[in-house]
């Protein structure tokens, strides 16, 4: 039996300024899923999700072994590892009568095709930032820890302030999973700003959400402008530390955003889950193997992370740390007033806040820092988070076309068919005259028939629309 450590909450005890939570020893059967050994009880959530994975990367191997599936070779070093995780995983009638009803069973059969589109060509890994469904994002704050963390974080802001929440900072929003969540919960909000990679527009965010200001701006992780330190009352860094390549820079840099009693709040997993393995190794691949005092492959160690935050100027009393489970948990209040000290400077110096940059590393060569303090927008910094994006409105718009012409409000998913919502031929010439409309291009009754499903017809209008896009040199 092999043993490995991982940490539940138990009754803790103060250390320091910090909570010290005693670890707990998991043990591994013969199938490779970690049971808890708590009163001898196994956690059949974990067991089924990773029998569940294992499945499907097993099918997903087969169909390489069978050359059915051309690899990219940069995705050579998550195949070897998805080798290696399966190895000895049996599959068994029990199981798979227990897993055949699991939601996840069902989501991992609908995006087969993605993870094939993935596996041949790895510049579509873009595609699941983006997924309503199986993105890290969404699946990540799914959580049943992270979720109840996060309530009682709410809850407690809406105890303590009096009117508004006042200026709210997130870290790499994506999709805005955790945005929404929190606008739909948190007492008024007087500003948010969205810190790094994220989907989100301004027209999207200002038609959503018209009492609220909202800034975009990009955080290089190694400097950030004058005009942002001692700005936010709360700060969220919501299971995104482990994208950062160094936390410790990145946290302490974030920390000068806060004014003073700002609290910085920042989960994260401290050990790979299943779904780690199937979906984020895309993403941490570089990370695979790596097991040191600072990372556990994936994801930050947690005595690695104690240490950051015992490092900080904090007030003790109204900070804490814990692990919950497989998560680690941290709210952080700031006892340093930088706002003022920046001011200070500035006004020693006759400048703006926004025309000078923060450093912390004393090794960065300062002329190669790319930062336009003055301009308040950002772009996607990946060109196929672009692309992705893209694709995403216009699925976006073309849902909106089928729920207007089919006059329901039903969600509409990538296997959703036209004519088993309601449509037909009558509608469907209707749905034509939208499409040219919101499109511009003309399809026809057969082009409707022949790709009734979403997923097909929303492939149509891509096809459609690049060869709209495409011009012969020298035509005018």
């Amino acid at each position: 039996m092999k043993e490995k450590v991982n940490f539940i909450r138990v009754p803790c005890e103060k250390k320091d300024n910090l909570i010290y939570v005693r670890p707990l020893t998991m043990k591994q059967d013969d199938n490779g899923l970690y049971l808890e050994t708590i009163n001898g009880i196994k956690d059949k959530h974990i067991i089924e999700r990773t029998y569940i994975v294992k499945k499907f990367i097993k099918s997903l191997l087969f169909k390489i072994n069978e050359k059915s599936i051309n690899v990219d070779e940069r995705n050579s070093r998550i195949i070897n590892y998805w080798e290696k995780y399966i190895m000895g995983f049996k599959e068994t009638e029990l199981l798979d009568k227990k897993v055949e009803s699991n939601s996840l069973t069902k989501t991992l059969t609908d995006k087969v095709n993605l993870f094939i589109d993935i596996l041949e060509d790895n510049d579509n890994k873009y595609y699941l930032l983006l997924d309503k469904k199986i993105s890290p994002e969404v699946i990540s704050f799914n959580n049943s820890t992270i979720k109840e963390y996060y309530k009682e974080v709410v809850e407690e802001i809406n105890l303590t302030i009096a009117k508004s929440a006042g200026k709210v900072g997130i870290v790499n929003p994506g999709q805005g999973v955790f945005l929404k969540w929190l606008l739909n919960n948190l007492n008024e909000v007087e500003q948010v700003d969205l810190i790094g990679g994220t989907s989100l527009t301004n027209s999207y965010l200002k038609e959503k959400y018209k009492n609220i200001n909202f800034l975009k701006w990009k955080f290089l992780g190694d400097s950030i402008s004058g005009e942002i330190v001692g700005k936010y009352d709360y700060l969220f860094m919501v299971n995104v530390g482990h994208q950062f390549k160094d936390i410790e820079l990145t946290i302490n840099l974030l920390s000068l955003t806060l004014n003073e009693n700002g609290i910085l709040y920042l989960t994260d997993f401290i050990n790979m889950d299943p779904i780690s393995v199937l979906i984020a190794i895309f993403f941490q691949e570089q990370y695979l193997c790596i097991n040191n005092k600072i990372r556990n492959e994936f994801f930050y160690n947690t005595n690695y992370l104690e240490t950051i935050f015992k490092s900080m100027n904090i007030i003790a009393d109204e900070s804490n740390i814990s692990i919950k489970d497989d998560t680690f948990c941290a709210f952080i209040k700031s006892k340093s007033d930088f706002k003022s000290g920046i001011q200070k400077f500035l006004k020693n110096n006759n400048l703006m806040g926004d025309s000078i940059v923060v450093i912390l590393n004393d090794d960065i060569d300062l002329n190669k820092i790319n930062i336009d303090p003055h301009r308040k927008e950002i772009e996607l910094q990946e060109v196929n988070y672009k692309k992705i994006n893209n694709y995403y409105r216009k699925l976006e718009r073309l849902s909106k076309l089928w729920q207007d012409n089919l006059e329901i409000q039903k969600e509409i998913d990538e296997d959703s068919n036209y004519f088993k919502l309601g449509g037909d031929s009558l509608l469907a010439t209707k749905l034509i005259l939208s499409i040219k409309e919101e499109f511009g291009f003309d399809l026809n009754l057969s082009d409707i028939f022949s790709n009734a499903n979403f997923k097909d017809m929303l492939a149509l209008i891509e096809e459609k629309e690049y060869n709209n896009d495409e011009v012969i040199e020298g035509e005018i």
